[in-house]
């Protein structure tokens, strides 16, 4: 079926369509001369939308994963016309070891590497230090980890540093909690939001950071239609957007760790004279 209509519709158009005797929706992709058969009139639109990032990014995954453009638009949540909230954030001060403050550096010059860090090393307050860079410069940030490492002590940690700015993502959430989670996103409240590989796809205002932890994770690997790699599709976003990408880990893919820059961290531990005292 083909579809008209008299009023212009931008590309990312969440519409209404008739279809086989009821009500379906469709998406704008594009406008086109009208052709000579007849078509269907659209019936109204919503108030609801995707960006050029988001069709951009769906056509993507359509090409290089091998699906229908309609599948790799179905992980992606749409913006709305709602407006969005200017809000001041205070960004704390995050402290650093002198190896960890070498690694963020470094780290500061790439618009995407590998941070190749062992377990105990602190990783999380390097990312921790980015996040409040990204909120200083009007950014919003993602957060991509293991549904697994989803765990409440991460949340408390993350709010501790960010208050209500933060919000968390996974597939638990109740249908209520999932509603105004993704009000306040759209809203422009929340600027930073940590969740599995399908954070990636949420409707976020002026992403400039997204950090991949425990990149070399399969969680990250979708196993159903639309099949993507979160990781990868990270780095696409990035290079589209123009925001930084972080792929961090203590056991880096090959994959990874051949084609990024890598930033590593030595030593996980602060060194100290040694002393020896006897009585």
């Amino acid at each position: 079926m083909t579809y008209h209509s008299d009023k212009t519709l931008q590309p990312g158009r969440i519409v209404s369509l008739p279809l086989q005797g009821r009500e379906a929706e469709g998406v704008v992709i594009e406008e086109v001369k009208r052709p000579d058969f007849d078509t269907a009139e659209i019936v109204g639109k919503s108030d609801f939308f995707y960006v050029a990032w988001q069709l951009k990014t769906a056509r993507f995954i359509a090409d290089y994963y091998r699906c229908t453009l309609g599948e790799a638009l179905a992980v992606m949540i749409p913006y709305n016309q709602g407006e969005s909230k200017e809000s001041v954030i205070e960004t704390p001060k995050i402290e650093l070891t002198q190896a960890q403050q070498k690694a963020y550096e470094t780290l500061k010059t790439h618009d995407h590497a590998l941070l190749f860090a062992p377990t105990g090393s602190g990783k999380t307050e390097i990312y921790m230090k980015l996040f409040a860079d990204a909120l200083r410069e009007g950014q919003s940030a993602i957060f991509l980890m293991p549904e697994i490492s989803l765990t409440p002590q991460m949340q408390k940690r993350l709010q501790a540093h960010f208050g209500e700015t933060v919000a968390i993502w996974h597939s638990k959430l109740t249908k209520k909690r999932r509603e105004e989670t993704l009000e306040r996103i759209r809203s422009g409240e929340v600027r930073i939001v940590a969740g599995p590989r399908s954070t990636l796809f949420l409707p976020m205002h002026e992403i400039g950071l997204i950090v991949v932890d425990e990149e070399h994770d399969d969680s990250y690997k979708a196993h159903n239609r639309p099949r993507y790699h979160a990781r990868d599709t990270a780095l696409y976003m990035g290079k589209l957007l123009g925001a930084n990408v972080v792929l961090g880990s203590a056991t880096p893919s090959l994959n990874s760790f051949a084609k990024q820059p890598t930033v590593r961290i030595e030593k996980p531990y602060i060194e100290t004279k040694k002393r020896y005292v006897f009585e």
